[in-house]
């Protein structure tokens, strides 16, 4: 046991410098983490996790270069990849028992959340980024009533969508479970449904009613025409031939009332009386002409009435 004045300081002043050190640094440390300037996880500018002091903060980005072997050990670098980016934030948050349950809560909502944040620091801010893990630690050293809560965050990519002037809207393009089913197998035949006939009846079905109708209606007169002008011929053949055969039959009757003057007066009363009834029978003949010139133009107005008043496919 030494007895004795205690040993003082060999150098005051290398003291004095160290306090001096230390004073500086807990200055800068304090207002590195302080109210006045932004740490944490922000949106829009604004906090959406209020803890009591950030305590670290990391930052790493990769960038992935593709390379394989060729011959003789040598090898080929073809690509480089940017890589999402992680940050890392560990805060801390004491309190009250319900503050800290709120805390946590909140750091949930923002782990589920599909929304993209800001991670603030004095230096740069990296935007775009979702909750992609978070642990939280309690030590006695520490204090059992002070959460140590490390929050991993990956960068979001967003998709551009592509914009396209026109007069019809462009919709974002839809995912590939949207798409149509695409059948390769066999397809057993169905009848058309009413829209499919309708679609059927209005391309194609009305367009062939349509010009059978216009032909139709094209040719009735030609048609009519025609009826007509063999309606005419018709009653000038008959008139033509009445004329004809009248004179020949009258030359006929006197030649055979000559023959018959010559024979037995029997017989000549007999034929005489005969021919007598057949002349009678001849002149007859000559109103029957008129009738069937008559006969046959009314045959021309009804076939001429008939195609006039044909209808297709209701038009």
């Amino acid at each position: 046991m030494d007895i004795g004045i205690p040993p003082l300081l060999n150098n005051a002043s290398q003291a004095v410098a160290n306090v001096g050190l230390l004073v500086a640094d807990a200055k800068s440390i304090a207002g590195m983490f302080g109210a006045s300037v932004k740490w944490g996880i922000f949106s829009g500018g604004k906090a959406v996790l209020t803890p009591d002091s950030v305590m670290s903060m990391e930052y790493k980005q990769e960038w992935r270069i593709v390379d394989y072997p060729m011959e003789k050990g040598a090898f080929e670098t073809y690509n480089k990849v940017n890589s999402p980016f992680d940050a890392r934030v560990r805060v801390t948050k004491g309190g009250t028992v319900a503050a800290r349950q709120a805390f946590l809560d909140t750091i949930d909502g923002l782990s589920n959340s599909l929304l993209t944040y800001e991670v603030v620091t004095p230096e740069k801010t990296y935007k775009s980024v979702n909750v992609s893990h978070y642990d939280y630690r309690r030590e006695a050293m520490r204090g059992n009533g002070l959460l140590t809560v490390d929050i991993w965050l990956m960068e979001i990519r967003q998709t551009v969508i592509p914009v396209y002037t026109s007069s019809k809207a462009i919709t974002a393009p839809a995912a590939p479970s949207g798409a149509d089913p695409l059948v390769t197998g066999t397809v057993q035949p169905q009848l058309p449904s009413t829209d499919q006939l309708a679609q059927i009846q209005a391309s194609v079905v009305g367009p062939i009613t349509d010009t059978i109708s216009a032909a139709v209606t094209n040719a009735t007169p030609a048609v009519a025409g025609a009826v007509s002008n063999l309606s005419s011929t018709l009653s000038a053949t008959l008139s033509s031939a009445a004329s004809t055969l009248t004179p020949a039959l009258s030359e006929a009757m006197s030649s055979v009332n000559t023959a018959l003057a010559a024979a037995a007066p029997g017989v000549e009363a007999q034929l005489s009386g005969a021919l007598s009834g057949l002349s009678a029978n001849m002149a007859g003949l000559n109103p029957v002409f008129p009738q069937i010139t008559d006969a046959m133009n009314a045959l021309g107005e009804s076939v001429k009435s008939s195609i006039g008043s044909i209808n297709i496919g209701g038009h």
